[in-house]
Parts: structure tokens; sequence; C-alpha cells
């Protein structure tokens, strides 16, 4: 499960960080035997000492904005019967001081927020994107270039590592297409929403009559799942499509009898 979904409290991460660090300590936790469970291990005592930094952030921030308000209302009363000037420059320390905390408080919150929309069971696996060139040729490998560079930033904004495992130039400029895989923090979760035909209308710096253009590219997202993740994976039969085929014509042992 996602532990960004998770209603904890601070009491609550602490001691679970200290349960999955105290497990992690035994020596026989890393034995070959017990490589899955390291690997969840592991993940989990990143997660919850991600929640444990925010946490305690927010508490610092929270603190800030509470001392800043308790010292404006003890000031403001006292201001109005003495008109200080050096009350006045104090006061507008602390509505700053106060301003600055909120407007983090609030940026740290939407962020969390957003994060605790990435749920779903592989939105904390690293993730596979394939770029496609479609209609439109040059102009459509210059558009896998930009969606390429796009992504690759995007990914090193949120601190995610970028590997390029396939590249295929272009006749002229860009890339027919580009396979790259994305690690780091829910990864598959924030790129999953770019699946699908990414479509660009401009005037395009390749048409000699500089005309118009419309051109398209594929964008393909999967999450890159371990093999004991794989081998949990059942087809059901009822999904499951068989076709068999008969040779046609004349002479050879066995043709319109066998099927394949």
């Amino acid at each position: 499960a996602n532990l960004n979904a998770s209603p904890l409290n601070y009491e609550q991460i602490l001691s679970r960080l200290s349960d999955l660090e105290t497990e992690s300590s035994d020596p026989s936790f890393w034995e070959a035997s017990n490589s899955k469970r390291n690997k969840i291990v592991n993940q989990e005592i990143g997660r919850y000492s991600r929640l444990k930094v925010e946490m305690e952030k927010w508490t610092e921030l929270r603190g800030e904005c509470e001392s800043a308000l308790e010292l404006l209302e003890e000031m403001i009363p006292q201001n109005d019967e003495s008109n200080d000037s050096n009350d006045d420059e104090m006061i507008q320390l602390l509505t700053a001081e106060c301003q600055s905390s909120a407007a983090k408080l609030i940026e740290l919150s939407q962020k969390h927020e957003l994060q605790s929309l990435l749920s779903g069971p592989y939105d904390n696996c690293p993730a596979r994107i394939v770029l496609t060139a479609g209609a439109g040729g040059t102009e459509a490998c210059d558009w896998v270039a930009m969606l390429y560079r796009m992504y690759t930033r995007h990914a090193q904004h949120m601190n995610c590592r970028v590997v390029t495992t396939d590249i295929s130039d272009g006749d002229v400029v860009g890339y027919k297409s580009v396979e790259m895989e994305v690690d780091g923090i829910n990864a598959y979760g924030w790129f999953k929403g770019e699946k699908g035909a990414h479509r660009l209308v401009r005037l395009s710096p390749f048409n000699a009559n500089n005309k118009r253009q419309t051109t398209f590219a594929g964008v393909d997202v999967s999450p890159i799942l371990e093999e004991e993740e794989i081998r949990d994976i059942e087809v059901p039969e009822s999904e499951l499509e068989i076709t068999t085929m008969r040779s046609g014509g004349k002479g050879g042992q066995n043709v319109n009898k066998v099927e394949t």
C-alpha cells in the first residue's frame, strides 16, 4: 500500500520506523534467501523517513506561525496606545515572518495532498517511457525530441534518475523513437498520465512555405516490475484468445490436416 495515503501521526511514524530499522539490523536479514523482504523493508524505511522529515518541517513552520501570531496579539493593543514607531516596525517584521511561514505551510500541504493521490498499486515503481514519432515526418521527429527533453528535465527537477536505454535518430533532426527509464519517488505515478497521443500544431520551420502543420507523437508509459511481482501476475483464461490456422493448396504430407 502507498504510505502517503495512510492517516499516520508522528508517533506512529517513529514507532514503525524504529521497528523496521531494528529488523534491518539483524544479521540474518541480509541473507540471500531474504532478498524479497530486504527490498520491501528498505522501501518502507525510505518512505517513513520522508514522512518523518515532512512532518518535522510542518511542525516547525506551524510553530513559527503560532509564535509570530502570539507576539502580534500582544503588541497590537500596546501599539494602539503608545504609537511607537519601533513597535510598528516590529509588527511589520512579525507579519512578514508569519506570512512567509504560512505560504510555506500551504505549499507543503498542497505538495503532500498531490502525493497522497498517487496510491495506485504500481505508482511507486520506476517507469519506462517510450516515445514514437507519428504522422508528420521531420516535424514529428522534432516533436519527439521536444518531449524527450521536457520529460528528462522534469524528472531531473523531481530528483529522479533518468537512463536512456534506446534511441533512434531522425533523418534530418530529432528522433524517430526514444526509450527511457525514470527511477525515483512515485515515478510511474507521476508519469502515467502522459500515456497517449500528443499533438503539436505550429508554423513548421521545416516547411518551405511556412505553413501550419499538425504532427503527432505516441507516448507509452509502463511500470518496471521486479521478477517476483511478475510471477504473481495471473492472466484469466477468459481473456486469452487462441486461433488456429490450416495450410491450403495442393501437395505435401499433412496439408489441409495440421492446424497451428
